[in-house]
């Protein structure tokens, strides 16, 4: 397995570890979201029993949880979005790092050397090397 195949590996490993951080933020805060509506709609009833205003009170707290949760998952899909952007970006961030190691090495490191003739009376390089 190549190096470059080891990076991308990694680099969805961290994606899946993050993307697992994020849902379980997400799963965390609608739980908070549900216990607090328990609460208001314990309320609600609690109040409802004493008036008769239990239609109008049930109408908002339907707005609000519906209005609530539209909110949530739009916040949730843009920074899951985003988060997969990051990932990409990194992805390729590597790719371009391992490409460039690979230029630059073959540049500076390794220079390019003609043969020279074995008993050294020739100063043109040898006929194999024209050819390549």
């Amino acid at each position: 397995m190549g190096e470059v195949e080891i990076d991308k590996l990694e680099a969805l490993l961290l994606a899946k570890r993050q993307a697992k951080q994020i849902s379980v933020s997400i799963t965390l805060g609608l739980m908070t979201i549900v216990f607090l509506d328990s609460i208001y709609i314990l309320s609600t009833v609690l109040h409802a029993i004493e008036g008769t205003e239990i239609f109008l009170y049930l109408l908002i707290f339907t707005m609000y949880a519906v209005g609530g949760a539209f909110a949530l998952g739009t916040l949730a899909r843009y920074a899951f979005i985003r988060h997969l952007k990051r990932v990409q970006a990194d992805i390729h961030r590597i790719e371009l790092k391992r490409i460039l190691k690979r230029r630059h090495g073959e540049r500076f490191v390794t220079p390019n050397r003609a043969p020279v003739h074995p008993h050294g009376m020739n100063c043109e390089p040898l006929p194999q090397r024209l050819r390549a």
